[in-house]
């Protein structure tokens, strides 16, 4: 375990997270779900022949295609959620950009989003009700499924509703990232020159872009995130061109 979640698996000395690999079954047994047609598939075939459907492109294939989807790829992030809020959020975002540039109907995708925003608030609701003694209790006893519920109610206290300055070991990675971008400014204080990195754990993965940002600047890491955003497009743009191929 690392950092209190069971996130990192050691191999042959060499650490790497098991929810990368299911970001990348997610991708491509979504995008197969999405696409494949019946004479190239079994599992649509089987799909078309049970519920009675002989147009490929009918509407009710689309519906039941986007259906069959979202349970198993949004089973899969429910199943990622309460060990790594995070990566959970990435898979979600992930297939709803897939389900948006594949071009399903966009009721579906309206009908989904609004399904989605009730349960992110209610999520959200229920996080900020909630006894913090129950919490606690739960994150002490390390009950499964719930003990990273106090966990989050920190973050969203953290994030919204506290003006405290705490440091402790909980707090430590959050404040010394700040700290690094803060340091940075404008123009960063030099490659190679950072500070915080004596005190972040991960630097070269989860505080890296803190890093970049206290060495190099507040300009250089917008231009970062702007060139992450172009090769996005480009992806997109390519997705498109082999669709059309």
């Amino acid at each position: 375990k690392e950092n209190e979640a069971a996130r990192w698996v050691k191999v042959f000395g060499f650490q790497f997270q098991p929810s990368e690999l299911s970001k990348l079954g997610l991708i491509i047994c979504g995008s197969y779900l999405l696409t494949a047609k019946p004479s190239e598939s079994f599992i649509i075939a089987k799909i078309c022949q049970i519920f009675n459907i002989t147009d490929e492109n009918s509407a009710r294939l689309e519906k039941i295609r986007f259906l069959i989807t979202a349970t198993l790829c949004f089973g899969t992030v429910a199943f990622v959620l309460p060990e790594n809020l995070s990566t959970a959020l990435l898979m979600g975002i992930i297939f709803f950009c897939m389900l948006f540039f594949s071009g399903i109907a966009h009721n579906l995708l309206k009908n989904l989003s609004i399904f989605l925003l009730i349960i992110g608030v209610a999520f959200i609701l229920l996080l900020t009700l909630m006894p913090k003694e129950t919490t606690q209790n739960w994150h002490k006893e390390k009950t499964p499924i719930l003990h990273r519920v106090h966990t989050w109610q920190n973050r969203i206290k953290d994030h919204v509703a506290s003006d405290e300055f705490e440091y402790n070991e909980k707090t430590a990675q959050t404040i010394h990232s700040k700290i690094a971008i803060a340091r940075g400014g404008i123009t960063g204080i030099g490659t190679g020159k950072s500070i915080e990195r004596n005190y972040l754990p991960q630097i070269y993965a989860d505080f890296i872009y803190a890093i970049i940002v206290e060495e190099m600047g507040f300009i250089i890491a917008v231009l970062l995130m702007i060139c992450y955003f172009i090769f996005y497009i480009r992806m997109v743009q390519l997705s498109k061109i082999g669709m059309e191929k």
